[in-house]
Formats: C-alpha cells, structure tokens, sequence
C-alpha cells in the first residue's frame, strides 16, 4: 500500500513516529508542514529522545519527504492509496472541511477524499468547542476516518509507549492493515 503521511504542526510527533515504524512494509512517503518543523524542535520526535531534527529522523528511516507544492503529491493523479495526517492540526483539519488547499498538507488530504481513497486523520487538540467539532464532522462526512488519539485502558497499558501504540493501531485499523500494536477488546 502507498500512504502518504502527512505530519503538521501539531504536538504528538511520536504518534507520527510510531505509525513509520508499523507501516514498515508499506510505501511511504511524508509530507511536512513548516509547523511540523517548528514542533520538532521542541518537542521529541519519539519517545526515546528529547528533540529532533524531523527531515534527518525521517530520512535515517527511509522516508522520502515532500515540503512544497512542486511534489507529485500535490495532483490528484498521483494520489497515493491512503492518506494519513498524524498529528494533524486544527489549522490543517479546518483547511481541509473547507476545501482550502493552499500547502501541500491539505491538498494531498483533499485529493486523497477526491479520489475516494482512504484518509486518516488524528486531530491532536484538546478540549474541542463546536467549530472544531464541526470541521471534523465535514471531514468524516466527506470519507475521512477521524481518529482522535484518546486514551483506553482495556488494553492494559503499561506505559506512555502503550498509550501511542493503540493510538497508531486504531489509525491502522481504519486502513483495514492488519497489525498486533495493541490488545483487542476482550482478547
């Protein structure tokens, strides 16, 4: 499968981080938003580190990254199989409800949801008033999964790293990939 990653300025890279490492043996390809930049130098990229340099952590692990609207993710021709945007901002969710592609970030979302294809989003705000919620419906309505990294406690988790890992399975779960990142209810 061919996913596009799509990382914004969001706080919750390791979510970001935790999904390449579980998509392994997928194609894929990150789109990074200068807010994403900025994240990163103050927050850790994983959970193993205290900050990072995005575009160097990202290509240690094979990669490929797009900045600009030059990339071929920009045309709905090129559209990959799926589209996730973990973490994702508000900016890039209300961007994307109301079809104002103006980064390379929403316009791969929105032609990701053009072409019918599968789109993840993982919103990372907290609390969420009526305006947030309603750019989240229009995406839903308009084909995304809309995957709110909450936590649950059915699983059992032991750690932080539990915590990110159901997060990033519940994203695999809505591309229907397989995958053992966490426990399943009643398992």
């Amino acid at each position: 499968m061919r996913v596009a990653l799509v990382i914004t300025g969001a706080s919750g890279l390791p979510i970001a981080f935790e999904l390449i490492e579980a998509m392994k043996d997928f194609q894929l390809e990150a789109v990074v938003t200068e807010g994403a930049l900025e994240v990163a130098r103050r927050e850790p990229c994983t959970l193993d580190d205290e900050g990072c340099d995005l575009i160097r952590e990202l290509a240690r692990r094979g990669v490929r990254v797009h900045l600009t609207m030059s990339s071929p993710l920009a045309s709905s021709s090129r559209a990959p199989d799926a589209v996730v945007c973990a973490p994702c901002s508000m900016k890039t969710v209300a961007a994307a409800a109301y079809g104002f592609a103006d980064t390379l970030a929403v316009r791969v979302i929105l032609n990701g949801l053009r072409m019918r294809r599968k789109v993840v989003v993982v919103p990372r705000e907290s609390p969420v008033g009526a305006i947030e919620l309603e750019a989240m419906r229009r995406l839903a309505e308009a084909g995304a999964a809309v995957v709110l990294p909450v936590l649950a406690f059915y699983n059992r988790p032991k750690s932080l790293r539990d915590a990110v890992r159901f997060v990033a399975g519940k994203v695999l779960d809505a591309l229907g990939a397989e995958h053992s990142l966490y426990r399943r209810y009643l398992s």
